[in-house]
């Protein structure tokens, strides 16, 4: 599926830059799959390894800068980082770290031993037309249910709507946005997502700018002296650590300076069985859950606390949410 869309990008950028610079351009995507790689770009005498995204946020820059730093330090030849949807300050912003960049449309910042090219203000073929995906909580909680389990995208909608909670009308929406804007196609065999790491990023993008935010029950601190001990804790029924907590919980690896909670329980329970107080500034910050999963789970979902730590903007977090895409995430590369 990766490829396909990298080649879909790749050329169409092709067919732009030589229509913009009239410079010849030729896209080889990568036959076999590359971590960071995803295929080579010609311009003109220049060879650019590249790097594919289907869409860059502001919640997937760093972790994108990062893997195309890792891809410079590997390569012997220049890098380039290739994407579907970008806006103009980002694009400006990952130049600016010593990337070159070019997306579908032909806008680009690129500057090589022999060749410099600016490009801004076109619009993609692949994307003119087509609505902004953006998702009050009902759109995302189907978004999340999809996305968790990618065989959830072929059940009757009635069955999407008793394990979500969302009206019938809301979940057609959904699926009629994501087909009109090319990650929802049907065949004979049923529904399938493409573009997945595009769903990715604009599901962490919704999520942290609109949707978090708003589930912000109450902030407070651990009861004194209990901080240390707090992967010992036990909270109370309905409530599981997300974020930093949550990353640690599941692989040990980052050592929590944030403490999210996540409820379907008043907060005041974190009170009452004598964990925190509250504190305006505190390190616990306690969120409203709007999934639906098993209670019983320590932490939530890996989903959840992959876009906790991509919001963050911390590169320990930003860091830590690699380690969970590539172990637990990794079927939405």
């Amino acid at each position: 599926m990766i490829k396909y869309e990298v080649t879909e990008i790749g050329n169409q950028a092709c067919e732009n830059i030589q229509k913009i610079f009239e410079l010849k351009a030729k896209f080889l995507p990568h036959a076999k799959g590359d971590k960071l790689q995803n295929g080579v770009l010609l311009l003109g005498d220049v060879r650019f390894a590249c790097v594919f995204k289907s869409k860059v946020t502001s919640y997937n820059v760093n972790f994108i800068y990062r893997v195309c730093q890792e891809l410079i330090h590997r390569q012997d030849f220049p890098v380039l980082l290739l994407v579907g949807e970008i806006s103009a300050a980002l694009m400006l912003q990952i130049h600016q770290e010593g990337v070159n960049v070019l997306d579908a449309a032909g806008n680009c910042y690129i500057r090589q031993e022999g060749l410099m090219m600016y490009c801004q203000g076109r619009r993609s073929e692949l994307t003119t037309g087509k609505e902004i995906l953006s998702f009050k909580e009902p759109g995302l909680k189907v978004l999340f249910f999809i996305l968790s389990d990618l065989n959830n995208v072929n059940l009757p909608f009635r069955d999407i709507q008793a394990q979500t909670g969302v009206g019938l009308a809301t979940i057609n929406k959904l699926f009629t946005s994501l087909k009109q804007n090319g990650y929802l196609f049907s065949s004979s065999k049923g529904r399938h997502l493409k573009k997945l790491d595009g769903l990715l990023a604009i599901f962490v993008d919704n999520y942290c700018r609109i949707i978090k935010p708003k589930a912000l029950m109450a902030t407070m601190s651990f009861v004194p002296g209990t901080r240390d001990n707090w992967v010992e804790t036990l909270l109370p029924q309905g409530m599981q650590w997300g974020g930093e907590p949550g990353a640690f919980v599941r692989d040990r690896y980052l050592l929590p300076e944030l403490w999210d909670v996540y409820s379907s329980v008043t907060s005041a329970k974190l009170i009452t069985n004598h964990i925190a107080v509250p504190a305006r500034d505190g390190e616990i910050r306690v969120y409203r859950k709007f999934w639906m999963d098993d209670l019983s789970e320590k932490t939530a979902p890996a989903l959840i606390i992959y876009a906790d730590l991509m919001g963050s903007g911390d590169s320990r977090c930003i860091e830590a949410a690699q380690r969970i895409l590539d172990h637990e995430l990794s079927y939405l590369r």
